[in-house]
């Protein structure tokens, strides 16, 4: 008896000692993102979506991301390469209460960033400031677009004014000044669909070109539904309206975000967000492609990507050319979330995260159809409950880098990249 006291003791203290030891950690690193924080409150939203694909056909993002700036929000950003080489990122955001547009600057390849700061303050404090897009010239002179509205669109028959505005700097980002007005408009007795949106540079038959997003208000029916391009004319240094055509006018009030390139086999190619598409949830938002052989005829092409549920929203698409010849399409997208307590109604922007689709090899762009597309894969890790908004990419050296807006787990400025394949 006095052993089996003694083995009893013994077995009692060995499995104290046990549960005293602190278990392993889990391994978190394929689920984290740019950071191990997590969010103050309600700690459902850390719920990860799970089986995540973060690539397809030779193209696949990195799923560690790296923090750009911290924000307010999920700002709409644009980065664009300077010649120096620097990485230069812009967005709207307040400072001290007034509407400001902030940069920030990385010369290691996006691998650290400076310290935000204010590049300009909106010259109409009444106005919104917002929609950034960026260019250098030639000449080394940096244009930052925006777009400075009326606060609020009319619900009922009322007065708008829109315009696209352009500052300039001659010091490499450093400091600022006016530059010129793209276009402006004072609309009287309109509603909802108004005014001039979401500017993008580049060069059309070697013309400085910005297009943008216009109202139905601004044509009854647009050349290109809901897009408009006006070009610079460096001798009398004012923008006027181009001359183009197009058979894309018909079957939607939305085509809004015009993302444009030059394709290095020749003509163009546009994305915008369309509504042409009726679902059982309506005209919902998905990407579309309209393209150009000169710049001066535009046809439509296709939609990128149908979702199989007929109710997901993919809009605010992004196009760029792989140096392979396929084309990639960025959008945001609520299909993660829909059948989750965290999926809002309509057009929400609360509820969205990146996806990328890349266009079939060996199919020339200007012959692509919605069968040559992938399936969209995601491009950053995402928590149900945060949203990830305004996606951009751009390819430097051996790499496709994207970048968006999130609250992921707070309002910040977060990118990837991808190993380009080798040819």
């Amino acid at each position: 008896m006095k052993q089996i006291k003694i083995f009893c003791s013994l077995l009692l203290a060995l499995l104290l000692l046990v549960s005293c030891v602190p278990a392993a950690p889990a391994d978190t690193t394929a689920a984290e993102s740019e950071t191990a924080e997590t969010p103050a409150s309600d700690t459902a939203k850390t719920t990860e979506k799970e089986e995540r694909i973060f690539g397809t056909e030779g193209i696949e993002f990195e799923q560690k991301s790296t923090l750009v700036a911290l924000t307010a929000g999920s700002p709409y950003a644009r980065i664009y390469v300077l010649q120096d080489g620097r990485f230069f990122c812009v967005w709207p955001e307040k400072d001290s209460g007034k509407k400001a547009m902030k940069g920030c600057f990385s010369s290691d390849e996006g691998k650290t960033w400076t310290m935000p700061k204010v590049l300009f303050y909106g010259e109409d404090q009444t106005k919104t400031l917002a929609n950034a897009d960026i260019i250098q010239l030639e000449s080394g002179e940096i244009l930052v677009a925006y777009r400075s509205n009326d606060p609020d669109i009319p619900k009922t028959a009322g007065d708008f004014y829109s315009s696209i505005r352009v500052q300039s700097s001659t010091d490499n980002g450093e400091t600022f000044t006016p530059h010129s007005i793209v276009r402006e408009l004072q609309e009287h007795n309109v509603k909802s669909s108004v005014g001039l949106w979401e500017p993008y540079f580049g060069y059309l038959n070697g013309r400085l070109t910005c297009f943008y997003a216009i109202g139905m208000s601004v044509y009854a029916n647009p050349k290109i539904a809901s897009t408009d391009i006006s070009v610079w004319d460096e001798a009398s240094r004012t923008w006027s309206i181009a001359e183009y055509e197009s058979n894309d006018g018909k079957n939607t009030k939305k085509n809004g975000m015009p993302i444009w390139h030059e394709l290095s086999s020749g003509g163009y190619i546009c994305s915008v967000e369309t509504n042409r598409y009726k679902t059982s949830k309506g005209n919902i938002l998905l990407p579309y492609l309209i393209y150009s052989a000169d710049g001066v005829t535009w046809t439509d092409l296709t939609c990128a990507y149908f979702p199989s549920s007929g109710k997901a929203v993919c809009g605010a698409p992004f196009c760029i050319e792989l140096p392979d010849g396929r084309l990639a399409i960025s959008f945001q997208s609520n299909e993660d979330s829909l059948g989750t307590p965290f999926a809002e109604e309509g057009n929400s922007n609360n509820d969205k995260s990146i996806k990328v689709v890349l266009s079939e090899k060996g199919v020339a762009i200007k012959d692509l159809k919605s069968t040559n597309f992938t399936e969209p894969f995601s491009a950053f890790s995402y928590s149900l409950g945060y949203t990830q908004l305004w996606s951009g990419m751009f390819i430097h050296g051996d790499y496709l880098y994207i970048y968006c807006g999130t609250n992921q787990p707070s309002g910040r400025i977060i990118m990837t990249k991808a190993k380009l394949p080798q040819a």
